[in-house]
């Protein structure tokens, strides 16, 4: 795994985070004991507002969130997940 599979950013490009991965083992039907760690981490970084932040800026030309504030695509993903897994 790289080191910063723990940073959740969005679109992910080459480098998957923690919670595309489980995002896309979700959308593949995966259900297995060792994603428990995984899904912790997403519930660990939830947002008191019960949102998730987009967590490092990226070099676009576009942007769709800002490093530290709440981010809707994440969001919708780590929702996704944690419903799917029961987080």
């Amino acid at each position: 795994l790289h080191r910063g599979i723990d940073v959740l950013v969005f679109p992910n490009f080459y480098h998957s985070d923690a919670l595309e991965l489980l995002w896309l083992l979700a959308r593949e039907g995966v259900r297995d004991a060792r994603t428990a760690r995984a899904v912790e981490l997403v519930c660990s970084k939830m947002l008191p507002e019960g949102t998730w932040a987009m967590e490092m800026d990226l070099n676009t030309v576009t942007t769709v969130g800002r490093k530290g504030q709440a981010n809707a695509f994440i969001t919708e993903r780590a929702r996704a997940v944690l419903g799917y897994y029961g987080g």
